[in-house]
């Protein structure tokens, strides 16, 4: 499928982000020039509007997984102002919805009611979300009824696909078989390989991992796979169990533990909105000096690593946090060295990871509809390109979609933390037959090649 220009990438100019409520935003195209009768039987040159598509995304740009939202939202817009806000000859109406939650990360009451809105919607041709999985199985079944495409920037829960249950967490029941929905972040039987390789590989001190997650589905999913494959990797997992800090001190038992099983390096699996960086102080204190920490996707921002911004707090020395996050690193491509050029000149700041991934989904959609033509109004048409079309030269690399929707990329990217508490990328890690746990990955009908 074709891509936008790189070279066009860099001297896009965007608007900041909308308040924090949602909003529409659709370009006035110069109408068509037709002839009519006005007053006095004068010819006056009239024109129907440009035909127009809706476009509806769900983003948490409140609460405590703003700082993804946030990220997310600014790079769709980025990828909207790119196209000049059409896809072929339809202008574009985006209509977003804040779905965050102050204490919960999002709220299931606002999704779901945004979802219903844009499956009545006669315009809407595709929805974008959600970040969460959680989120995600309340959204999927509400557009799969209105037979909307719908592109999944993150959520690597593997049970969103039926046919990758059988080796994450115990506790949830795969939702419906996908009809309408593509997931473009990998699986988190992929994570789990690139946390457990970058462990392997930088830390041959690490010998007994410390696993916690947070109550969230993905971190749950997550932990399972590192506990499961961790042994290919000679580590022992320790502490395999959700860490929920309600209260100050709540996880200092669980701390313990882990002090006297002498583990001596951690994953946490989890969400800032699940106490992420209570957990990590905590760990920072049970743990040995020194012992590196990874967190997953989904601590995976400067919220976790900063702070100033509600991050971590170093209690002794400095710790070693490193973080995981889904896609290539953005310098080593040239669509995403042009993207971080463009998102730096709009927003004044360095791209997240989940910024890639907005501008991923956005472009993806608008791509798609102007390729079709005559038929990019039809939800049929953009569904059935989508599982067709191979995807080159994006943000985040080269991909195509399965049969199932899921992509075929594999590749997560870890993050250190540069002075002053922002993310730096360190390496990408791509799973592939030579990863220790590769084939015990591929035991329960996972390819990790």
């Amino acid at each position: 499928m074709g891509r936008l220009a790189p070279t066009a990438i860099a001297l896009v100019v965007t608007a900041g982000i909308a308040g924090c409520g949602g909003g529409h935003h659709s370009t006035q195209i110069p109408p068509l020039v037709t002839t009519g009768s006005g007053a006095g039987g004068a010819t006056v040159k009239t024109t129907p509007p440009p035909p127009q598509l809706e476009i509806d995304a769900s983003v948490p740009s409140t609460g405590p997984d703003a700082s993804f939202g946030r990220a997310e939202l600014n790079g769709m817009k980025l990828a909207l102002a790119n196209a000049g806000e059409r896809a072929g000859t339809y202008t574009i109406d985006f209509d977003w919805k804040d779905i965050g939650s102050r204490t919960s990360g999002w709220s299931a009451k606002t999704l779901a009611a945004f979802a219903a809105k844009s499956a009545t919607s006669q315009d809407a041709i595709a929805y974008i979300g959600d970040l969460a999985s959680s989120a995600s199985q309340v959204s999927i079944p509400i557009l799969n009824t209105a037979g909307i495409p719908q592109i999944v920037p993150g959520s690597p829960d593997t049970r969103l696909f039926p046919t990758q249950a059988a080796a994450g967490g115990q506790h949830a029941a795969p939702v419906q078989t996908p009809t309408n929905y593509v997931r473009l972040a990998p699986s988190n039987v992929y994570q789990a390989i690139a946390i457990l390789d970058w462990l392997h590989t930088t830390d041959p001190s690490c010998t007994r991992l410390a696993l916690p997650y947070g109550a969230d589905p993905d971190g749950e999913d997550l932990a399972g796979l590192l506990a499961r494959l961790s042994r290919s990797y000679q580590l022992t997992p320790i502490g395999y169990q959700a860490a929920r800090p309600i209260a100050p001190g709540s996880s200092a038992k669980y701390m313990q533990t882990l002090t006297r099983d002498r583990a001596n390096c951690a994953v946490y699996s989890g969400t800032i909105a699940g106490g992420a960086v209570a957990v990590t102080e905590a760990l920072h204190e049970a743990l040995a000096p020194g012992a590196k920490i990874v967190g997953s996707s989904g601590v995976c921002t400067s919220a976790w690593t900063n702070p100033a911004q509600g991050g971590v707090i170093p209690t002794r020395t400095e710790p070693d946090l490193d973080c995981a996050a889904p896609g290539p690193g953005l310098g080593l491509t040239p669509a995403g060295k042009f993207f971080q050029t463009a998102y730096k000149h709009d927003y004044k700041a360095e791209p997240e990871p989940a910024a890639a991934y907005g501008y991923e989904a956005m472009e993806l959609i608008l791509n798609t509809i102007a390729e079709l033509g005559q038929e990019g109004n039809s939800r049929a048409s953009v569904l059935n390109a989508l599982h067709v079309e191979p995807q080159s030269n994006s943000v985040i690399g080269s991909f195509s979609f399965k049969s199932s929707g899921d992509t075929t990329n594999t590749d997560y990217s870890i993050y250190g933390v540069a002075p002053g508490g922002s993310l730096k990328f360190l390496r990408t890690v791509r799973a592939n037959a030579a990863s220790p746990a590769a084939g015990v990955a591929s035991d329960s009908g996972r390819t990790a090649s």
